[in-house]
Formats: C-alpha cells, sequence, structure tokens
C-alpha cells in the first residue's frame, strides 16, 4: 500500500474492512457530547460507531446530489471532533473536486479530523476527483480509508484500511 501511493507506512492502518477503521477512529477520537458533521444521506455505519461512544451526529443534506461543503463549515461548533465525507459519495455517486477539497480544509479548525471514506474511488474516472492521499501531510488531521472489497472483488474477505498521519496511526 506505502509503495503503490508513496505513502509513510507508519501512516497506515489495516482492519477488518473500512467499518473496522470507523470503529477504530470513533473509539480513540471521540468522547461523550462531541460532534460529528456527516452528510445525508450517508453510510449508516458512521452513525453506529459515532453513537456508541457518545457523540451526536449533524447531519448536512445533499444539494443537488453533491456533498455541502459550505454547508458542512457552517456547523462546525466547539464540540466538532470528526468530519466524514464519501468519496465518490455513496448512494449519489457524486464528487468532490481537488480544488473545492483545498478550499474546505483551509476553512476547518486543526482539532477535526476529516475523514474521507473513498470505498468506490477505484471507480472514479474524474481527473480532479479529491483523492485523500495527495492531501495527508497537509497541516490537517485527513484520514483516508478504502478497502480491496469492491474493485478487487475480495468481497468474502474484510480488509480495508485507513492511510493517515502517522502521529494519528499510532
Amino acid at each position: 500500500i506505502a509503495a503503490k501511493y508513496n505513502i509513510d507506512p507508519a501512516g497506515i492502518v489495516l482492519g477488518n474492512g473500512s467499518d473496522d477503521i470507523i470503529a477504530l477512529l470513533t473509539s480513540v477520537l471521540l468522547r461523550p457530547e462531541d460532534e460529528v458533521i456527516l452528510p445525508q444521506p450517508s453510510f449508516l455505519f458512521y452513525e453506529i460507531a459515532l453513537r456508541s461512544m457518545g457523540a451526536q451526529p449533524v447531519w448536512v443534506p445533499l444539494q443537488s446530489f453533491n456533498t455541502d461543503l459550505a454547508g458542512m463549515i457552517e456547523k462546525i461548533s466547539p464540540k466538532t471532533r470528526m468530519i466524514f465525507l464519501n468519496v465518490p459519495h455513496n448512494p449519489a455517486g457524486s464528487i468532490i473536486s481537488k480544488s473545492d477539497f483545498q478550499s474546505f480544509i483551509e476553512k476547518i479548525p486543526p482539532h477535526v479530523v476529516i475523514v474521507l471514506d473513498e470505498a468506490y474511488i477505484e471507480f472514479v474516472k474524474a481527473p480532479d476527483c479529491t483523492n485523500s492521499f495527495e492531501f495527508i501531510n497537509s497541516d490537517k488531521p485527513i484520514v483516508g480509508m478504502r478497502t480491496f472489497s469492491k474493485a478487487y472483488g475480495l468481497a468474502g474477505l474484510r480488509v480495508g484500511y485507513g492511510a493517515m498521519p502517522p502521529d494519528l496511526a499510532e
């Protein structure tokens, strides 16, 4: 993984599917009363994992089938600890451009972890689609999650991974 994507191996966390990475992130980073911003609709396990830690979801509806990044920024509060994004969005299929994502992360406080769920990224053909691995070394805590079960046909083997700054992986 590190060699293929030119990322630091110390920042790679393997899991039993991306669900395991989500559960690890929420259990380590969230405390009761924290808030997590999510697009609506979203992958159900985000809500299950964050609620299991006593955190509260803050929903931001899609706008014309696109993730409402401006709406997410408006929802940030002192209690916000994480933001989940799907790239591409599941089930809408929309993407977030690299320039839109760059503008978005510039407005996010440094204590907020941005998680990009890229379970279907291998199916995206748009060259301007955000790729978390290009942003992991930014000054913001960014996590990219991927799985081998979709594009690689390993649905029976639950193998997922997260790529993130090494201090967060630790």
